[in-house]
C-alpha cells in the first residue's frame, strides 16, 4: 500500500465501512499524523501535543459514558495503539477526569486463538466481562473484512476462522482505575 495521504485515506474509508458493518456511528476523525517516531521525534512530540489537545476539547464534548483503548500492551502491540492508549490515559491523569469518563482498556485472555503469542493479559486483571452473541460476531467478522490495506485475503481468512474456534463468545476489559493520594 502506498504511504502518505492516499493510505490515511484509504484507511479512513476502511473505518467508515467498518462503523456502518457494526451499525455504530461514523468516527470522528481528528486529523492527527502518524503517533510514532517514524515521522521524525519533533514531529511527532508536535502531532502528541495536537492530539492532547483534541482530546481535550472534544472528550468534554463527546461527553462519552465510558472510552475504551488499548492499554500499555498496545492491542497487537502496535506502537501507535500504545501511543494512543497512553494519551488518552495521559490527559485524564492530567485533567482529573479519571472518574468522570471511566477508561477501558480491552484485555485477551491467553490461549485465545485469534490473539498473537505474547497479546494476552493475565486474567486476574480482568474487571468486566462482556458476553456477545453468533450474530454480533458475524457482524464482527463483516467489519474486519473492511480492513483491506491492514490484511492480506489469506490473513483474513485465518483471522476469521481463529474468531470462529472461540466459541466463548465473551470479550474482557480492565477498567483504569487510580488510587488517590494524600
Amino acid at each position: 500500500m502506498p504511504a502518505g495521504d492516499s493510505l490515511g485515506k484509504m484507511r479512513q474509508a476502511e473505518t467508515i465501512c467498518g462503523c456502518k458493518k457494526l451499525g455504530v456511528e461514523p468516527p470522528i476523525f481528528l486529523g492527527i499524523e502518524r503517533l510514532d517516531t517514524k515521522i521524525g521525534t519533533g514531529k511527532y512530540f508536535r502531532e502528541h501535543q495536537r492530539f492532547m489537545d483534541s482530546l481535550r476539547v472534544s472528550i468534554p464534548l463527546m461527553n462519552p459514558d465510558i472510552i475504551i483503548t488499548a492499554g500499555p500492551d498496545g492491542d497487537t502491540h502496535h506502537s501507535e495503539h500504545i501511543v494512543v492508549g497512553a494519551t488518552v490515559t495521559e490527559l485524564l491523569l492530567a485533567e482529573g477526569w479519571v472518574e468522570k469518563y471511566p477508561l477501558y482498556h480491552f484485555a485477551w485472555k491467553k490461549g485465545i486463538q485469534s490473539v498473537e503469542e505474547g497479546g494476552y493479559v493475565s486474567d486476574q486483571y480482568f474487571n468486566v466481562k462482556v458476553s456477545y452473541t453468533a450474530e454480533d460476531e458475524k457482524k464482527a467478522i463483516e467489519a474486519m473484512n473492511c480492513y483491506l490495506t491492514q490484511y492480506t485475503g489469506e490473513e483474513l481468512k485465518q483471522e476469521t476462522a481463529n474468531k470462529l474456534k472461540d466459541s466463548s463468545n465473551t470479550i474482557y476489559f480492565r477498567r483504569f482505575v487510580v488510587k488517590k493520594g494524600d
